[in-house]
């Protein structure tokens, strides 16, 4: 009698448990097909896609550019604080260091970085993508108070609702945020609904434009708002400044809070939450895959 022939159901029938197990864990919890989930870590400035990087590690800091495709590389080094009252680079950040603005609501033209030369950032900036990221703390669960006008987080446009370039900003005291953007023409606007905040805690705020797509808002990987363009086409150059805090020209006093890691880059990144249970997910797929490949090596023998 040949037990052989009798145990081979029984093998095959392990092996095809042990993948079905390995498969059903990159089901239920999908590393390679996730989305971008990068901004989780500190950039390094390497990716070819990177127009302009801020770490807030010093004073004046060069801009990070390697994508010379742009031409930001005559963007220099932007002095973040020139005799700036209520701003400070060199406090903790979310990686290492990272810019401070204390300003109060109510005093105009403090507390803000301004970053690099607008007349160079208005051609970098003129794509048909486009992705503007960094971290931020604010001091509390209601970031921005309504009475001191629109909190400014991000500016490169210069005058409210315009036609060039982009702005985000809180709108009112619920944590809602808007972003607008231009295409030298017209504007397009996307607005949250009411967001949640945690006093000193970091988030991870990113906006994206895509011609043919639109705007999207995501807060720490997930899309909380979005709006639809299919035609709008590439953004306007804008030859204003870019600040973060606080908008050029503006009558309000700055955004409080503490930013880090401001990156820009010339493609709309697909920003995905990072799943917490996706390392386990693959220890157990690899585990699965391991066995099953040790019983496919004993029927050779």
């Amino acid at each position: 009698m040949n037990l052989n022939n009798h145990t081979k159901p029984a093998r095959t029938m392990k092996i095809t448990n042990l993948l079905l197990t390995a498969s059903l864990a990159f089901v239920l919890f999908p590393v390679s097909s996730m989305g971008y989930t990068a901004w989780a870590n500190a950039y390094d400035g390497t990716s070819d896609n990177t127009i302009v990087l801020y770490h807030f590690n010093q004073p004046a800091e060069s801009l990070t550019d390697s994508n010379a495709a742009t031409g930001a590389s005559s963007l220099g080094t932007a002095n973040i604080l020139t005799n700036i009252a209520h701003s400070q680079v060199g406090v903790s950040g979310k990686f290492d260091l990272a810019f401070q603005s204390d300003s109060p609501k109510t005093t105009a033209n403090e507390g803000y970085a301004q970053l690099g030369n607008g007349g160079a950032f208005g051609s970098a900036f003129a794509t048909s993508e486009l992705s503007v990221e960094f971290w931020f703390k604010p001091f509390s669960s209601t970031p921005w108070s309504a009475s001191g006008g629109l909190g400014y987080l991000v500016d490169h446009m210069y005058t409210l609702g315009g036609t060039t370039g982009f702005s985000m900003y809180f709108i009112n005291n619920a944590g809602q945020v808007r972003v607008d953007v231009g295409n030298g023409t017209s504007g397009l606007t996307l607005s949250t609904s009411d967001l949640t905040w945690e006093a000193d805690t970091w988030t991870h705020l990113a906006f994206t434009y895509e011609d043919g797509v639109g705007l999207k808002l995501f807060q720490d990987g997930n899309n909380v708002a979005s709006v639809t363009s299919t035609d709008f086409g590439s953004l306007g150059a804008d030859t204003h400044n870019l600040r973060l805090g606080n908008r050029l020209g503006s009558g309000y006093g700055s955004q409080p809070g503490v930013f880090d890691e401001f990156r820009i880059s010339n493609v709309a990144y697909d920003y995905t939450p990072v799943p917490e249970a996706s390392q386990s997910s693959m220890v157990v797929a690899a585990f699965a895959l391991v066995l099953a490949l040790g019983f496919l090596r004993r029927r050779r023998r």
